[in-house]
């Protein structure tokens, strides 16, 4: 589970900034940035990017995760196809939320993840026909 390394040292990161910022008095806040509140930030921004690279998407870490835990059971072919759907479904509703709240990096990285997803699924039907 190889997958789970990136977004288990995004969250050790996150925690590790957030109780150094909470011991120091480090907020976070629109105002002045004191070097201090850096661990404020730090801690948001790796707490954002842990989750976020969980979600069981091909081909973020969460989306290998999820295609790990379903192998045993179905084989890699059919866990990536299924992997593949669901990731298919992330990726819709990335863009569709990002056109509707304006936020165009989020529907980008929706139709990103929509193109790749066939790569990962070409990948896997090579290996397996190998």
């Amino acid at each position: 589970m190889i997958a789970a390394a990136g977004p288990a040292v995004s969250l050790a990161l996150a925690g590790l900034m957030g109780v150094l910022a909470s011991l120091t008095g480090a907020h976070l806040s629109l105002g002045a940035l004191r070097t201090i509140d850096l661990l404020a930030y730090g801690a948001a921004l790796n707490l954002a990017m842990g989750v976020f690279n969980l979600v069981p998407a091909l081909p973020m870490d969460g989306g290998r995760i999820f295609r790990a835990l379903l192998a045993p059971r179905m084989g890699h072919l059919k866990a990536t196809t299924v992997a593949a759907w669901v990731s298919r479904a992330f990726a819709v509703l990335f863009v569709l939320v990002g056109v509707v709240k304006g936020m165009w990096s989020l529907a980008l990285i929706g139709g990103m993840l929509f193109l790749m997803v066939a790569q990962e699924e070409r990948v896997a039907q090579v290996m397996a026909s190998a």
